[in-house]
């Protein structure tokens, strides 16, 4: 039940938020503006803005509500590819279908719930995030890299934030990639009409269109492509070095290439492969759940040691299966 808290103020003319902050000292500046704006504060019966001067006399009504308590992550059970592990940190190759990190509409363990138990912990403490330098979609399969503690954790992540962190990707992409290898940047923003998507537009595209610099909620990545092969000019099996880290970035510059993961249920539409490919070939592919992206290499210096390590993981049974399948019609003009 939320409680109440009635005064009448004396003294020279301040803020509401500023006085209220002295007044109520274990609600923060954030908190007491968040209940001005659910209506939850009063004065003299109306409502207010955070910014009203409040004079002698007034009466100020505070409706106080219970927090919910914090979430905590707590451990649970699950099966682990461990590939690597020392006191600071360890590498896994991350399964498909699991979400890395609790987030908005996360009801399934995620992969950090999955580690706290490996580690043997109790709960993952105030943080939400233990231990996590990056995170691959629920649907990526591949390689990670997770910190035991707070040094290690902030030592990974300015490497990665220096674009020292190695990183190659492969994808079964959904077009023919026409050059051996590019390299594709741009910037990388929320789409209007679907918040779950990004969309891409390159730098010169936006000065034509708004006539400044990118600003705002718009972020530079840089991805670089190569082809490994392609299969009767319409599908393309391709590596991809990340040069910047951003949220669906490759599925993203697949997609601005015309050439989108295969399978991917947000940037690219289902549709028939032309029947030049036999029906065993366009049923596989149809039936496809999840984008063929899988996070294939990772290398990075120790936090303590200096020393470089990397490492490289196969591609999971239903990808590989997948490139089986198809390398009977690979184009002869590149093996």
């Amino acid at each position: 039940m939320d409680k109440i808290w009635d005064s009448i103020f004396h003294g020279e003319s301040q803020r509401l938020d500023s006085w209220l902050a002295g007044q109520l000292p274990q609600l923060s500046r954030a908190k007491i503006q968040k209940l001005i704006g659910r209506h939850k504060i009063l004065v003299n019966g109306r409502l207010a803005k955070a910014s009203l001067k409040v004079q002698t006399g007034d009466r100020i009504h505070v409706e106080i509500e219970n927090e919910a308590p914090s979430p905590r992550l707590l451990p649970y059970p699950m099966s682990l590819d461990i590939l690597y592990e020392d006191s600071e940190l360890l590498v896994l190759n991350k399964a498909a279908g699991i979400t890395v990190h609790p987030g908005a509409g996360t009801s399934a363990p995620t992969l950090v719930e999955g580690v706290l138990h490996w580690l043997g912990k109790k709960d993952g403490g105030e943080h939400l995030r233990p231990g996590i330098v990056h995170r691959l979609d629920k649907d990526t399969t591949g390689l990670m890299v997770y910190a035991k503690n707070e040094r290690t954790q902030f030592n990974l992540a300015k490497q990665f934030a220096a674009k020292q962190i190695p990183r190659e990707y492969l994808a079964l992409l959904d077009g023919y990639l026409e050059q051996p290898k590019l390299e594709y940047e741009s910037y990388l923003f929320r789409d209007h009409q679907n918040r779950q998507r990004f969309a891409s537009i390159t730098k010169d595209t936006y000065l034509v269109r708004f006539g400044h610099p990118p600003q705002g909620g718009y972020r530079w990545a840089k991805s670089i492509f190569t082809k490994e092969c392609s299969y009767l000019s319409r599908l393309s099996l391709a590596k991809i070095q990340l040069l910047t880290g951003r949220t669906h970035q490759i599925r993203v510059h697949s997609k601005a290439l015309q050439c989108p993961v295969l399978g991917d249920p947000l940037y690219n539409q289902p549709h028939e492969l032309p029947k030049a490919f036999p029906l065993a070939v366009r049923q596989s592919i149809a039936s496809l759940k999840r984008q063929m992206l899988h996070a294939r290499k990772l290398g990075f210096l120790h936090p303590l040691s200096g020393k470089e390590l990397s490492f490289e993981a196969p591609p999971p049974q239903d990808f590989q299966e997948l490139i089986d399948l198809l390398a009977p019609f690979k184009d002869e003009k590149e093996g």
